[in-house]
């Protein structure tokens, strides 16, 4: 039997950590046959969403109906559809963010929906320095000039 635990960050961002009790170990997608899920240190990256799923047994149908409720229940526009980039992912200092927007503001938070970095009107929008973060995942916000908000998720290792 599975057992899990949820977290959610600013009611944007849903991460579900995935413990097999058989094993006492985090969960990992790869060997469950779930290959190409994002997974982090036990976590399980489904996207952009508040919508809260209660899970079965069967793994796979877990992930995959987490997966569909993410991308089904999501108000904002899709990155890829904005031409939003950001890379490498995972970053261990800094990342760079291509965007054919215009970025207003930049937000970053912890997955616990602590604010780690704001700036308003910066002055360069194409690199975040993340060398004092923490190891772990985070979700940026970008606000653009128009009012349209971006919203990504990436790794510091």
């Amino acid at each position: 039997m599975q057992q899990y635990e949820q977290q959610t960050g600013m009611n944007t961002a849903s991460v579900f950590r995935f413990i097999d009790t058989s094993s006492a170990g985090p969960y990992d997608p790869g060997s469950r046959g779930l290959a190409g899920i994002q997974c982090y240190q036990g976590y399980i990256v489904v996207g952009l969403d508040s919508t809260i799923i209660h899970l079965g047994n069967d793994l796979t149908e877990a992930v995959n109906a987490a997966v569909n409720a993410s991308t089904t229940t999501s108000s904002s526009t899709p990155a890829a559809e904005m031409g939003v980039q950001l890379f490498p992912n995972p970053v261990a200092s800094m990342m760079k963010i291509q965007t054919e927007k215009d970025i207003k503001s930049m937000q970053v938070f912890e997955l616990s929906g602590r604010l780690v970095f704001y700036s308003e009107q910066p002055s360069d929008h194409s690199a975040l320095d993340v060398s004092s973060f923490r190891k772990g995942a985070y979700l940026i916000r970008l606000t653009t000039r128009d009012g349209s908000t971006i919203k990504r998720n990436f790794v510091v290792d």
